[in-house]
């Protein structure tokens, strides 16, 4: 890289191409449905495991009654859990198809801004170039979920804020966010874990603790209240479709190899491979490297959190949808170690690949 011509790119040209990008592909997903919200998110009956999962944000947004809301859920608990980007949207004015619509959007859309602009505070701190913001601004596993009215761009985006709050030893302001991130999916659990985990090996055990506790609590109520009205906590690996971790770690993603036809069994492998399995190996690589030289670095204790997480992950959730979005935490962690590393030859390698998952969810 060239660092004099990368300090001469302002920093807002990617967030402004990332932006217009992410625009024109809600824009032309609108007018290839005609506007409909419910052809948007593909809304289906529940019942029947048709439909997609934006599906639910929807109907919430629309109505919070329990009693009306939940005959369009396939798991209420599960679904309630993530409550707060149909809260925001339902106060937002989404009450009505078309509110809806547009209040998911662009709360979503503002969120994935908000993450992108964070995620260039970080590439100025490594001393990077503000191109390498592409990365999250142009990941499938956001821009699907943007499109498809899905809590990940609103997650990530507060989780990413969270932890550069956290790097700026603003904890109250870190734990806010953290908080509002597992209100949104509580994928993002290993952002605060990581947090704790660095805090307290940097000789703070008892204020790691205590951070951490202030970050769980009001989720554990809110899984304590869901529990009480629908006789089941949020917790779980899917709605309708769950299934439990495997008891081999990673032999979901053989399950899931094996039960593919012989093309697609192929393709998975000569794209979603590279994509995605290779930078699973690389960042145990680069983590377990970080952590012997820095025990209190946040984005490798990220990484292993991911790791462990992709280890325990259930057939269902290798589905070629679903993995690039549970995985984003992974990416962003081996992003991270790797642009700190400058591994610009691993990076460069795996673009045409991430390129081609971009070019599989527009698809989708």
């Amino acid at each position: 890289m060239d660092a004099r011509r990368d300090r001469l790119t302002p920093w807002w040209l990617p967030l402004a191409l990332s932006g217009v990008l992410a625009a024109l592909f809600l824009g032309w997903t609108y007018r290839l449905y005609g506007g409909q919200p419910e052809a948007i998110f593909h809304v289906g009956n529940p019942q029947q495991a048709t439909g997609y999962d934006g599906q639910f944000v929807y109907f919430m947004a629309r109505d919070l009654n329990l009693q009306r809301v939940m005959p369009h859920l396939d798991v209420p608990a599960y679904r309630y859990q993530r409550i707060l980007l149909p809260l925001l949207a339902h106060l937002l004015g989404g009450r009505t198809p078309q509110g809806a619509l547009w209040a998911v959007w662009g709360l979503n859309f503002g969120a994935y801004m908000l993450g992108l602009g964070f995620w260039l505070l970080w590439l100025r701190e490594w001393s990077v170039s503000p191109w390498w913001g592409l990365l999250y601004g142009l990941w499938p596993g956001l821009l699907l979920p943007l499109r498809l009215g899905m809590p990940e761009p609103l997650a990530y985006g507060l989780a990413l804020a969270g932890l550069w709050a956290f790097h700026s030893r603003r904890w109250r302001w870190a734990a806010l966010a953290f908080i509002a991130a597992l209100f949104a999916k509580k994928i993002t659990l290993p952002f605060d874990l990581a947090a704790a985990l660095s805090l307290g090996l940097a000789g703070q055990p008892r204020r790691a603790a205590g951070w951490l506790m202030g970050v769980l609590a009001p989720w554990l109520l809110w899984q304590g209240w869901l529990w009480v009205v629908f006789g089941r906590p949020g917790v779980g690996l899917g709605g309708a479709l769950a299934q439990p971790p495997p008891p081999v770690p990673f032999s979901g993603l053989a399950q899931a190899l094996l039960a593919l036809p012989t093309l697609w069994r192929a393709a998975y492998l000569l794209v979603f491979g590279p994509a995605l399995l290779l930078p699973l190996g690389m960042a145990v690589r680069l983590a377990g490297q970080r952590l012997r030289e820095t025990p209190t670095e946040v984005w490798a204790w990220l990484a292993m959190g991911h790791i462990l997480l992709a280890a325990a992950l259930p057939m269902m959730s290798w589905d070629p949808f679903a993995v690039i979005r549970v995985l984003t935490g992974l990416l962003l962690a081996f992003w991270a170690l790797a642009l700190q590393e400058k591994r610009w030859r691993w990076l460069s390698r795996l673009l045409p690949f991430w390129g081609a998952l971009l070019a599989f969810a527009v698809a989708r």
